[in-house]
């Protein structure tokens, strides 16, 4: 495959009443070493001092917004929609880009429509913990990473329709899915894009969990979806206990 031009990449940050963090966000896109990067906000219609914050960087911004939407995937979806680059990632207005990220990833060699790394989850009580990404292949039944550590390729992502809003939580696994199976190629980059902001998940299964049963069937992605699902679940809860039980012990 002939190597993909290293080009404009297209940061994309959805919010909804973000002041808290939101500027510290702006701030680690604003100051990357990478500087070929057009940076989009699109605000869900705050309320409170987001869009304040967001009026101070305007003039460094490509494009911004601020309206009601129909939820994260609607908000990131009309994000697309704006983007020139390239390239595009997307990253929460509580999450932070590191410092050269982009440098270290546009350093190597690119030949692939995918660009995926790893990501350093920070805990409530300020832990952190680099958790390594997997295997493309692993897409068959679950997210490689978070998608705070993925670039995608942005002709890619519009062949594909961008994110299905009948997915309120995992749309973007169902992008990433769609995409290994139409035969998108993936390109692992071992460095830590960024930090993200992780608050605990309940150990109840939610329409969430389910979503991923949804999915896998609905993409034919595996032959057995809820046996998978139901390994997941019990990895889902094994996990929460040692977040819950052990890592605050730490």
């Amino acid at each position: 495959m002939t190597e993909i031009k290293k080009g404009l990449v297209s940061v994309i940050t959805v919010c909804y009443n973000a002041e808290k963090n939101l500027e510290e966000t702006i701030l680690s896109i604003l100051n990357q070493t990478y500087s070929n990067i057009e940076y989009i906000i699109i605000d869900g219609g705050s309320s409170d001092g987001t869009v304040d914050i967001i009026k101070k960087y305007a003039d460094r911004l490509a494009y911004w917004v601020s309206e009601p939407d129909k939820g994260i995937y609607d908000a990131m979806n009309k994000g697309i929609f704006q983007a020139k680059g390239e390239w595009i990632y997307f990253i929460g207005a509580s999450d932070l880009l590191l410092k050269h990220s982009f440098q270290t990833i546009f350093s190597e060699k690119i030949d692939a429509e995918v660009i995926y790394g790893d990501i350093t989850m920070v805990y409530p009580k300020g832990q952190k913990q680099i958790k390594k990404a997997l295997s493309s292949s692993c897409l068959l039944y679950r997210m490689l990473t978070s998608h705070q550590a993925i670039l995608m390729h942005t002709k890619v992502i519009k062949e594909h329709k961008g994110f299905n809003l009948d997915y309120k939580i995992l749309a973007d696994f169902d992008l990433m899915q769609r995409s290994y199976l139409s035969g998108v190629t993936f390109q692992y980059i071992p460095v830590s894009v960024a930090e993200f902001k992780f608050d605990g998940v309940s150990s109840k299964v939610s329409k969430e969990d389910i979503d991923f049963y949804r999915i896998m069937k609905s993409n034919k992605s595996i032959k057995y979806p809820m046996m998978c699902f139901i390994v997941l679940e019990i990895k889902r809860l094994i996990g929460f206990v040692y977040r819950k039980f052990i890592l605050k012990q730490l």
